[in-house]
């Protein structure tokens, strides 16, 4: 994918006011910005399952090189609830992507609904996506409950247009089948699914293989006893180049294991793991960990203007591993982590959704990178007008 133009996305989608959403209006609007600005969808009248009663936050699931997945909710439900058995909620995928006249338009494919003996969708946050470079496409749901032996796999593929559910052996020792399993997002890898759980690990399933279940844990040392919100502002699971990488910001306790005891030792660092595999299977190998006050001393961050604070992790640039995105303060701004400089910084919409986003939640879970269909990279002024 190297050199094909990428964006950020706002995971919310942008509701249009009824009184914008005119029935002959296109399903969906895209204005593209390149990184670090937000592109933002649009979701018209003709995208919600219910126009009568719109989704007020739409939310993007999963991205595809030809389509995205989004979970709408019929009001006053919202497709940005995170718990278990949402209501009212409907999937549809957004595809079809059309630029004319310098704007971007696409269309509302609306899922099936499941139905018995299929299971009801139990969390946004278990469902991921598998798509192709021809529009064929393959959404996966991993239900995991505390201590039972198997997990349910609920699969829908494109091209049969139905939904179906198996029963997958567990990979869990026995002591850790009692754990509860809390599901924060899948990233795909060639035919990969790998749904994680930010406090613990990962489940990884070969759509294209005999669909067993396998289990990794996080890097030595950075489970945790139980998932945090604090967690969700430190850690992302992503990937680049074609590899899955682990990035934790770690703000070592005065005296804690993670206290250095030397230089900066209270200051906290940046660092990745990737995911390889080798004669003995899948491992983590340490990339690089880098302390903030390198990045904070660095003339390129003076700049910016932004205070010496411990950002939130937005994204993993999909090019290139050692390229962080973090957000602070309404910022968004790249780190090459490599060389500690800056590479680009942007003020981003306060209004991403419809009600007022707290710069506390611009994290992994409300920006995902994107990389753009053909024919819709943006003119040479980076953004849409």
């Amino acid at each position: 994918m190297a050199g094909t133009p990428w964006v950020f996305l706002s995971r919310v989608i942008r509701a249009e006011p009824a009184a914008a959403a005119a029935a002959a209006a296109p399903d969906f609007t895209l204005p593209i910005a390149l990184p670090p600005r937000l592109t933002i969808l649009a979701a018209g009248r003709g995208a919600h399952p219910d126009p009568n009663h719109p989704d007020r936050n739409p939310y993007i699931i999963a991205a595809g090189p030809l389509c995205l997945l989004a979970h709408f909710a019929v009001a006053p439900s919202m497709g940005t609830t995170f718990e278990d058995n949402p209501h009212d909620t409907r999937l549809a995928v957004v595809r079809h992507f059309h630029r004319a006249d310098g704007a971007t338009t696409a269309s509302a494919e609306l899922v099936p609904a499941r139905t018995s003996p299929v299971p009801a969708l139990l969390n946004v946050g278990s469902v991921g996506l598998y798509s192709d470079h021809e529009g064929d496409y393959i959404i996966a749901e991993l239900q995991v409950r505390k201590g039972r032996d198997h997990a349910t796999l609920v699969s829908f593929e494109w091209d049969q247009q139905a939904w179906y559910s198996e029963d997958v052996e567990s990979p869990f020792a026995e002591e850790d089948r009692d754990r509860e399993w809390a599901p924060h997002g899948a990233v795909c890898v060639e035919t990969t699914l790998w749904w994680f759980d930010l406090s613990w690990g990962i489940l990884s399933c070969d759509l294209a293989g005999d669909h067993d279940l396998l289990f990794h844990r996080l890097p030595d040392g950075r489970a945790l006893p139980m998932a945090t919100p604090l967690m969700l502002t430190q850690r992302c699971i992503a990937e680049s180049q074609g590899q899955l990488r682990y990035v934790e910001v770690i703000v070592p306790e005065v005296g804690g294991d993670d206290d250095d005891s030397g230089d900066d030792s209270e200051a906290a660092r940046v660092c990745m793991w990737t995911m390889t595999f080798g004669p003995d299977g899948w491992r983590w190998e340490a990339n690089y960990s880098v302390g903030f006050p390198k990045i904070w001393d660095d003339a390129s961050y003076r700049e910016t203007g932004l205070p010496r604070d411990v950002p939130i992790v937005a994204a993993v640039c999909p090019t290139d591993p050692n390229l962080l995105y973090f957000t602070l303060k309404r910022n968004i701004f790249g780190v090459n982590v490599a060389n500690h400089r800056v590479v680009g910084n942007e003020v981003y919409d306060e209004k991403v959704n419809n009600a007022r986003l707290d710069a506390t939640q611009a994290s992994v879970r409300y920006v995902l990178p994107w990389f753009l269909p053909p024919g819709l990279a943006p003119g040479a002024a980076g953004h849409d007008s």
